[in-house]
């Protein structure tokens, strides 16, 4: 390599360079896909021959059992790729790939000559990167954490890295030594990114979009919040507790379920953040914003959301049945509970407003309520249904209904 014949030039002192750049990086909390980026680009630069470089782990989420990001010479940039946990619980349990062997702890480390017909017929992805060119393949493997249970399967929890060349002669020792300087601080920046993005998809899963992102920038505080204006939506399910007692315990939760489905679905859909599930009912709101989100377009986008809530129970085999009340006011969005238990949500009149409404939807035979304050900046036509006493409140209050059209 010509940069190493450079005079005072010494190879493993610029790896151990880059290892310290990888850490700091890691640290800083770094924004990974650029990382591998400039790090692919250093490299290139110090003469490593790469084709491809590929860098990703399993990880604990709900849906996606593993991710990783895939850069390739002929394309020079980066492709990120997830994978679904089912698929990552059958590759456990099956013939797994050789960077699934490497991040599901199987392996610690690769080496296949991929012109060599015996190494290139072990697993399928060797005969074609051999047809794209590759003469060497090199991985490496770091369990993360011991096996966990999933749906009567189970799988570990690790990382994986894995480089390849065309050059005829493959990678020099050399080269495979200093890269292998760079894998600790590389997986330790590959978990800290990928432990970051958890951290935000488990709040956003449990607090809500909104909230998640407030308590992650740093408003955890109690007593830390805002008032704002808002359009309510509440939904409670009906009957519940009669299918509570009727039904096996999972037959229960899945029907719970599906009413969640479909309504917190459909809020979500139109634009709304869903802040909690009170027991079998959904709190969600439309935060309203003069310029950008005008109180009449959140209305709109409340009353569809109730109605396309409807739409989905009706193609359910024994739909959900619930009532959907609407209002608009202010609540104080914020953390509230005691010093070790918190919770981000609304509180205020106007959520016992919308909670107590929904209730009339039963005795006034409706599925959607809208109170006067939500009906006035709708747009949507309503039928009135009186003026009515809501419990636990001195003041009276308008309602109309709306039609599932």
């Amino acid at each position: 390599m010509i940069v190493a014949l450079v005079k005072g030039f010494r190879m493993p002192d610029v790896f151990d360079k880059i290892a310290n750049w990888l850490t700091d990086r890691a640290l800083e909390g770094a924004d990974l896909e650029e990382t591998v980026e400039q790090l692919i680009d250093r490299l290139i630069k110090l003469g490593i021959p790469l084709s491809r470089f590929v860098i990703g782990r399993t990880i604990l989420h709900p849906v996606i059992g593993a991710y990783d990001l895939t850069w390739t010479a002929r394309s020079n940039r980066i492709t990120v790729t997830t994978i679904p946990r089912d698929r990552i619980v059958e590759i456990s349990t099956g013939a797994p790939t050789p960077f699934a062997r490497l991040a599901l702890g199987h392996d610690k480390h690769m080496r296949a000559d991929l012109t060599n017909p015996k190494h290139v017929e072990r697993f399928a992805v060797f005969a074609r990167l051999a047809a794209e060119g590759a003469t060497d393949y090199a991985a490496w493997g770091h369990l993360v954490r011991e096996a966990v249970d999933y749906s009567d399967s189970e799988y570990p929890v690790g990382a994986a890295l894995s480089i390849c060349t065309n050059r005829v002669t493959g990678f020099s020792a050399t080269e495979i030594a200093n890269i292998e300087k760079l894998i600790k601080p590389l997986f330790i920046h590959v978990r800290m990114s990928t432990e970051m993005y958890l951290a935000q998809v488990l709040l956003e899963t449990y607090l809500g979009r909104g909230a998640g992102k407030k308590v992650l920038d740093g408003q955890s505080a109690r007593g830390m919040g805002e008032t704002i204006n808002c359009v309510l939506f509440f939904s409670d399910m009906r009957g519940s507790t009669r299918l509570s007692q009727e039904l096996a315990q999972d037959d229960y939760l899945a029907a719970v379920n599906q009413y969640f489905d479909c309504v917190a679905g459909a809020v979500q859909d139109h634009g709304g953040e869903v802040l909690k599930f009170v027991g079998d009912g959904v709190l969600a709101i439309f935060p309203i914003d003069a310029d950008l989100r005008p109180v009449e377009a959140m209305c709109t986008a409340a009353l569809s959301s109730a109605r396309d809530a409807y739409a989905r129970a009706a193609k359910c085999q024994n739909g959900p049945s619930f009532g959907v009340a609407l209002h608009v006011g202010e609540v104080v969005y914020g953390n509230v509970g005691t010093s070790d238990r918190l919770d981000y949500t609304a509180t205020g009149l106007a959520v016992a407003v919308a909670c107590r409404c929904e209730a009339l939807t039963r005795t006034l035979e409706t599925h959607i309520i809208g109170t006067s304050d939500f009906t006035k900046s709708c747009t949507q036509p309503a039928t009135p249904l009186g003026t009515h006493t809501l419990r636990g409140l001195d003041d009276t209050v308008d309602l109309s209904g709306y039609g599932l059209t």
